[in-house]
């Protein structure tokens, strides 16, 4: 990824900067394009290619985070998300 224009998808209606992203090692969940989900700590995206291990992110107006640190600040404790 380069850092203009970058990637970015939106979760629960909050647009979601992809600052550190890393394909997903092959012990990683299989998910669909656009599932989200937090597995031992870390958080995977599904794309059309495979999964994606997040690793930093930034949901509008606030700092860049980890994104597991993002993941635990949605204050739902939910498997998945789209």
């Amino acid at each position: 990824m380069t850092p203009e224009p970058g990637a970015h998808t939106e979760v629960d209606g909050v647009r979601l900067k992809v600052l550190a992203a890393v394909p997903a090692d092959p012990g990683a969940p299989t998910l669909e394009p656009g599932e989200l989900r937090m597995d031992r700590r870390r958080v995977f995206a599904g794309t059309a290619d495979g999964a994606m291990e997040l690793r930093r992110v930034q949901p509008s107006g606030r700092t860049a985070m980890g994104a597991a640190d993002w993941w635990r600040g949605l204050g739902v404790d939910r498997a998945e998300a789209r």
